[in-house]
């Protein structure tokens, strides 16, 4: 019943669950993100999946009906999490990177054939 201790800790530990689960999803979007955008992310793909599995080990854990066994095992997923996400927004920002200099090369490249076009029609005129 609500009011009851056990209510209270139940919904503590879902909402300790939920938070992990969300954390989870969005870290695995951007990840997914950037490997679909060609860069390598093959360390944070696998650091995903272990905080996955501490996901997976704090649900277990709530059969132990213990708050601070559960909120051990999130806060281990949600540090990893973390560091997933953060994999995932650098590997962004490098594509980022790599493509803005792509850009400016592609640029460089273009100024130069224009003049190099410029010059051979100046060379056959005379």
């Amino acid at each position: 019943m609500e009011g009851e201790p056990a209510y209270k800790t139940a919904g503590e530990i879902h909402d300790r669950l939920a938070k992990l689960d969300a954390t989870l999803k969005d870290a695995g979007t951007l990840i997914a993100t950037a490997e679909s955008s060609g860069m390598e992310v093959s360390e944070a793909l696998s650091d995903e999946e272990q905080a996955r599995d501490a996901l997976t080990r704090a649900r277990v854990s709530i059969h132990s009906l213990s708050v601070a066994h559960v909120n051990q095992e999130v806060d281990a997923g949600l540090k990893i999490a973390d560091k997933v996400r953060k994999a995932g927004e650098s590997a962004l920002a490098e594509r980022d990177y790599r493509r803005k200099g792509l850009a400016l090369s592609l640029i460089a490249i273009l100024i130069m054939m224009t003049g190099l076009a410029m010059y051979i029609r100046q060379i056959e005129r005379k």
